[in-house]
């Protein structure tokens, strides 16, 4: 039973709608990957994982997602488009999922060996909840939220705003019931921007990882000099 309280899954949120960047996290980030192969390539590295699950929507438009999972033999869930809440909590039942890292598509330079240190802190705070978002100082594009199953189900079953369904947490950060643990550095990164939501986001990245080598496996604190 202990080992089974122990199981991450973590789950990909994608799609292929964007408003800004329309496609973004199938463009290609160098001769041989798109940025959701890079970051799912970067995310198998951790160690503490169990499974990968890509949750995409059921808009026509991600059925791309869907082709590249195939494709790719990965673990896919589509679901709702807005209801993000929704899609996460379906999600994670049809994968028995006993805790959640919560992963955005956007984020093509998350770290595997960051991800290792904040399930190993959240496992040992046995805490609901765990991330570096409630009070950023991580740069944007680094961002990870755990939590447990009795989270998303309390989450799922009280949150009514649209806005805590599309962004799924909030509700999880704002609520008093939910034990949460924030990780936060020494010195505050949150203006460093690593993300997927502009052009200007897609060149500067495309940049960035020419600058470090074309190489998939670097570690945060790399991207940092690089920027």
């Amino acid at each position: 039973m202990e080992n089974i309280k122990k199981k991450v899954t973590c789950i990909i949120q994608a799609r292929m709608s964007s408003k800004r960047l329309p496609g973004k996290i199938l463009k290609k980030i160098d001769e041989r990957n798109s940025f959701l192969k890079f970051l799912i390539d970067r995310v198998k590295k951790s160690k503490k994982i169990n499974n990968i699950v890509v949750a995409c929507s059921k808009n026509p438009k991600d059925k791309k997602i869907v082709s590249f999972c195939k494709k790719n033999k990965l673990d896919y869930f589509s679901g709702p488009e807005k209801n993000v809440l929704k899609r996460f909590y379906y999600a994670s039942k049809s994968y028995d999922s006993e805790n959640i890292l919560r992963i955005t598509s956007d984020c093509p330079f998350i770290d595997p060996k960051l991800i290792d240190k904040f399930i190993t802190t959240y496992l040992r705070k046995n805490v609901d909840y765990l991330s570096n978002v409630e009070k950023r100082t991580y740069p944007d594009g680094l961002d990870l939220e755990i939590f447990n199953k009795k989270s998303l189900i309390y989450t799922f079953k009280n949150a009514v705003d649209d806005y805590d369904k599309e962004h799924v947490t909030p509700f999880m950060i704002r609520s008093n019931k939910i034990k949460k643990y924030c990780i936060k550095l020494k010195k505050n990164l949150s203006h460093i921007r690593i993300t997927l939501d502009t052009m200007e986001d897609e060149k500067k990245l495309k940049l960035m990882l020419k600058r470090i080598g074309n190489k998939k496996f670097f570690t945060w604190q790399k991207i940092i000099k690089v920027y």
